[in-house]
């Protein structure tokens, strides 16, 4: 796990935590939704796809789950090494995408970081968990990250001068221009857009893949904080349900 990890900036943790678990998750979720909108769990029609404010329910005692599991503590001593891990002060965010798409199609805006360039890619100085809390089925808005752009990162920034380093959208744009596969992704022709999600891309050395965030209740992705990402659409018939949150080095390495 921690070799797929290194080389591709991404890896799945099946059923890290209990599907129980998700459930309590999901419930507290419909709960705040309810009592703060007029979007109702059962009845589809009440769905409007408005921002919600989760900011009150990010301390909610079921999202303790998402690290406090064996499988993903096991991953993550693995990456950072033994208790040299620590959750985000901000707590979880809560991702819920409705029905917003008539048929997906892959977005070519959004794609950035969640850090700056200010640290090296390795050693591992954070990570970003995204867990699935009700299933997330390809199509259905689950986040897409692509594979190998953490390395891709790590190329690049030994060409920018310390300073320039988190100058974050400058940086984005950097990245994905560094490659023609990276700079079709973002500035699409419209009629091969199907062609970047086919597999692996070959970028000097470097295995790039558009790979959609999707899985069962209780599934944890961990992600490199270098590793791009993006919003997706959701085509299916049911929310996109997902929490994320950052980790980081306890004792971080030096820039």
């Amino acid at each position: 796990m921690l070799d797929t990890f290194l080389d591709r900036g991404l890896v799945r943790v099946p059923a890290a935590f209990t599907r129980a678990q998700a459930n309590a998750m999901s419930d507290a979720v419909w709960r705040h939704v309810a009592r703060t909108t007029p979007c109702r769990r059962n009845d589809p029609s009440t769905w409007n796809g408005r921002p919600i404010n989760f900011k009150r329910l990010k301390s909610h005692s079921s999202f303790a789950a998402l690290t406090q599991n064996p499988a993903t503590s096991k991953a993550l001593d693995g990456i950072f090494g033994a208790g040299q891990w620590t959750n985000a002060k901000a707590g979880p965010q809560i991702l819920m995408t409705f029905p917003n798409a008539a048929q997906w199609q892959l977005p070519n805006r959004l794609w950035h970081t969640d850090s700056g360039f200010e640290h090296r890619t390795f050693p591992t100085f954070g990570v970003k968990l995204f867990a699935c809390v009700e299933p997330v089925r390809p199509g259905g808005g689950g986040t897409l990250a692509i594979a190998g752009s953490h390395r891709m990162v790590e190329r690049y920034r030994p060409t920018l001068a310390r300073d320039e380093r988190g100058a974050v959208s400058a940086l984005w744009s950097g990245v994905m221009r560094q490659d023609p596969w990276l700079r079709q992704v973002v500035h699409p022709n419209r009629t091969e857009t199907g062609a970047l999600m086919d597999g692996p891309h070959d970028a000097d050395g470097i295995a790039l893949e558009i790979v959609e965030l999707t899985g069962e209740p209780g599934d944890v992705w961990i992600t490199h904080l270098h590793t791009f990402h993006c919003v997706s659409p959701n085509a299916r018939d049911t929310p996109r349900m997902m929490i994320a949150e950052a980790i980081h080095r306890a004792q971080r390495p030096p820039a």
